[in-house]
């Protein structure tokens, strides 16, 4: 029973590497937005509450740069009990937009932007800006998610829920690095 509730982090101690769930939302017809692409939601409520229930659950919610300029994600717990986990976001360069909402509240939470290329597990941290860059190298995207893997069990985070579209949600599972999938 102990073994059951724990998972995500008796995974992280023996692997050395952070637990991944992949949080996917589909239409009907299997697609990750409406046709026009202009729908706020797919879901339903109680959907959402299990979502934020979910996020509560790990250590880091972590999206793509496209799915940060498209919705603009709080990256937050907003139902029920408060969490802060971190909030990540996977871009090919570390600059992000000064006046984008997630890096104007990355003084007040833990935020990081995981960028390809400098040299392979350095973390730069930004006290003015309150972003952390983490470098995960260059070479394929399979190796550069696994350096990230690695690097979050390194800096506290034992568990990521990554929520995005379908290049960051295909790279993880291509690389075998999703341990649990939420689909709704």
């Amino acid at each position: 029973q102990a073994a059951s509730l724990n998972e995500d982090f008796f995974f992280a101690v023996v692997h050395r590497r952070a637990w991944v769930t992949l949080k996917l939302a589909l239409t009907l017809d299997g697609r990750l937005a409406d046709v026009a692409g202009t729908s706020r939601w797919i879901t339903g409520p109680s959907s959402r509450r299990l979502v934020h229930e979910v996020r509560r659950q790990h250590a880091a919610i972590a999206v793509g740069r496209g799915t940060l300029e498209a919705d603009a994600p709080r990256l937050t717990v907003r139902h029920g009990p408060s969490a802060t986990p971190a909030r990540i976001v996977f871009a090919t360069r570390a600059s992000i937009p000064a006046l984008d909402r997630f890096r104007r509240a990355a003084p007040g939470h833990r935020t990081i932007v995981v960028a390809a290329g400098g040299r392979r597990g350095t973390v730069d941290a930004n006290p003015e800006t309150g972003l952390e860059v983490w470098h995960t190298g260059s070479g394929s995207s399979v190796r550069r998610l696994e350096a990230f893997c690695g690097l979050a069990w390194q800096q506290g985070l034992p568990s990521v829920l990554v929520e995005g579209r379908r290049g960051l949600a295909s790279t993880f599972l291509e690389a075998g690095l999703v341990n649990r999938f939420w689909g709704f």
